[in-house]
């Protein structure tokens, strides 16, 4: 499904809508309100999400801008690599207690996304 937004952006764009990033705010919104009707969160619970929230919806901006001049295919094995960068930033912060704790889920996870990727013919 995230492949067929990434098709339906690109095509957009293709077309001359040169306006990714009001497709992000369409697509935050949209989530944010499906997200509202299965769980109505605590204002308690907004500090320790708003980092990896404002990261979710820089990534989404920055994907969609992406396909500005990238293919789809390109822009999906890059962002395969999301884990492996979530990984690599939580051991800079600190997060993680050792190298090893995550490593190889967030490899699997990359290479295993990188695998599913077909290449575009154009």
């Amino acid at each position: 499904s995230l492949t067929m937004c990434k098709f339906t952006v690109k095509q957009a764009v293709s077309e001359g809508y040169e306006y990714p990033y009001t497709l992000t705010a369409f697509h935050m919104l949209a989530t944010s309100a499906a997200a509202l009707l299965l769980v109505r969160p605590q204002p308690s619970d907004a500090l320790p999400v708003m980092p990896i929230s404002i990261a979710t919806g820089l990534s989404l901006t920055l994907s969609n801008a992406a396909l500005m001049y990238g293919g789809v295919a390109f822009c999906s094995m890059i962002s395969g690599c999301t884990p492996a960068t979530a990984y690599l930033f939580e051991q800079l912060l600190g997060r993680r207690m050792s190298w090893t704790d995550g490593l190889l889920g967030a490899l699997c996870v990359s290479i295993g996304s990188m695998l599913c990727i077909e290449g575009e013919v154009t």
